[in-house]
């Protein structure tokens, strides 16, 4: 072609075809050009294979190139040794691998590639328009993901993203605060914070400004709060719809399908199987904003088992305000044992489950009074009852008991004295 190779002097086994192919090669060897100004400033480099119309059109001094389509474009600063390029509009980087129509196109912030080395992007558009100046070992796979990540110097090294969109609009913080996984179609779309792991469709994806890190989010919609950002940390959410509301809670743990789906900024909580065998979300409690509070299974839940009963502690130095119980025998008079079985919903009479003994929890309020700790008033719609510590107060009623017993046996031995 016109002007391939024009200005070759000592390189040799080259292959230049197309109008300006290679036509600044002068030293360079074994490489092949192939297309209407296919690397025309490469001048010193070898053992490339560059095929397209304006293939890489701007590479100086490359070395094991491979290019193939029309106007890949190459990195503006540095080199792209080692790299493969594949695709209309495709962008090359050192020892990076790219495919894609315009995977990797307009990278870089300000223009700088030099920071996108290592790297495998493979998607339509996969890596487009990323923000990344000394950043790199990034691995995106599927259409525009990790596309359009904000530019910030520094960051979005070693991140993983497979999906359609997935990490699009995230920002990964470096190796020291600890990168980002995210696998499913836009999973970490938002993701913003470190640390993050999101596997499943929209997992962790949420809205803009989404700082949280250091979360795992494992099901459909994993910690997906589609109205508000998440920016809480350390939550492990597993299961479809978990975890839906967070926003600045922290080290909460949910798992199961709609677990902890109320929790918002509550910390430290554990919800476990809160929906119902007819697919009801019905936690057993509703955590909210509340710290340290554990809910295990449903309203529907009518038998649970362990092979051992629960150790409790009940060290005297985690306590305070200790003073004698004043409950007892006055207050086990007005309780009222019941048998019962449960309803099958509070719409239904239908009952389900064993029949068992226990007690009404609107009957141990009428019988504490106003100074209520048997039963707890915290939900108003779903009362509950601290059935250990109704132990405490039939020791004291044995206790008060005992006193009347010895009056009486006291009296009886007067009388019989007398």
């Amino acid at each position: 072609g016109n002007n391939s190779g024009a200005n070759l002097t000592t390189g040799y086994e080259n292959i230049c075809i197309g109008l300006n192919a290679g036509v600044a090669l002068t030293t360079g060897y074994d490489n092949i050009f192939i297309g209407i100004g296919s690397e025309s400033a490469e001048n010193t480099g070898n053992n490339n294979i560059v095929i397209g119309n304006y293939c890489v059109d701007g590479a100086v001094n490359v070395t094991a190139m491979t290019a193939i389509g029309n106007n890949i474009i190459s990195g503006k600063i540095g080199n792209d040794n080692g790299s493969v390029a594949i695709g209309y509009g495709a962008c090359a980087n050192l020892n990076s691998v790219v495919i894609g129509y315009e995977a990797l196109q307009g990278g870089g912030g300000s223009g700088n590639l030099s920071g996108l080395a290592d790297s495998t992007i493979v998607g339509f558009q996969a890596a487009q328009n990323v923000g990344l100046a000394n950043g790199g070992d990034i691995t995106a796979f599927g259409f525009q993901s990790c596309s359009s990540m904000p530019y910030t110097y520094g960051v979005n090294q070693g991140v993983l993203a497979i999906g359609y969109q997935a990490g699009m609009y995230s920002v990964a913080q470096q190796w020291a605060s600890g990168v980002n996984t995210l696998i499913g179609t836009q999973s970490g779309m938002f993701a913003s914070g470190p640390g993050n792991t999101y596997v499943g469709m929209n997992a962790g994806k949420s809205i803009s400004g989404a700082s949280g890190g250091y979360n795992t989010g494992v099901g459909l919609d994993a910690l997906n709060n589609a109205s508000a950002a998440v920016i809480g940390i350390g939550n492990t959410g597993v299961g479809n719809s978990c975890l839906i509301a967070l926003t600045s809670g922290q080290e909460n743990n949910a798992f199961g399908s709609n677990a902890g789906n109320s929790i918002s900024t509550g910390s430290g909580n554990i919800s476990i199987g809160d929906t119902t065998a007819a697919n009801v979300v019905a936690p057993a409690f509703s955590i909210t904003t509340q710290n340290n509070y554990i809910s295990m299974g449903s309203t529907s839940t009518t038998n649970a088992y362990i092979n051992v009963a629960w150790t409790v502690v009940s060290d005297q130095r985690d306590k305070t305000n200790i003073t004698p119980l004043a409950a007892g025998l006055d207050l086990v008079k007005n309780l009222k044992p019941v048998a019962y079985q449960r309803k099958e919903s509070r719409d239904s009479d239908a009952a389900v489950g064993p029949v068992r003994y226990g007690f009404l929890a609107q009957d141990v309020l009428a019988a504490e009074g106003d100074s209520n700790v048997l039963v707890d008033v915290d939900n108003p719609d779903q009362l509950y009852f601290h059935e250990t510590s109704l132990i405490a107060v039939l020791v004291k009623a044995i206790q008060d008991q005992q006193v009347l017993i010895n009056k009486i046996n006291a009296k009886v031995f007067e009388n019989e004295r007398a």
